[in-house]
């Protein structure tokens, strides 16, 4: 059962966590509150040709992070601004 935004919200604030906690704490209260079955959080890595993907859930549950390549990806159409 998905709970709501402001029962997730409570959940981050005031944590004393390292950021690794946080951005699994966060995608695990993005498929709560959205019902998505999946969600990741992700950053460019330091050459900024790839993403590092630093949290997932899948399912309910955390998942293996990856790392990809930018290049060809949605995720860089975002990056750059070129998607409509």
């Amino acid at each position: 059962m998905p709970i709501t935004i402001d029962e997730a919200l409570a959940r981050l604030v005031g944590r004393n966590e390292r950021p690794t906690q946080i951005f699994e704490i966060a995608v695990e209260l993005l498929t709560s509150v959205t019902g998505w079955r999946f969600a990741a959080i992700g950053a460019l890595n330091a050459d900024r040709t790839g993403v590092d993907v630093l949290a997932v859930n899948e399912d309910g549950k955390p998942a293996t992070c990856w790392s990809y390549q930018l290049e060809g990806t949605p995720c860089c159409d975002v990056y750059n601004g070129t998607i409509e």
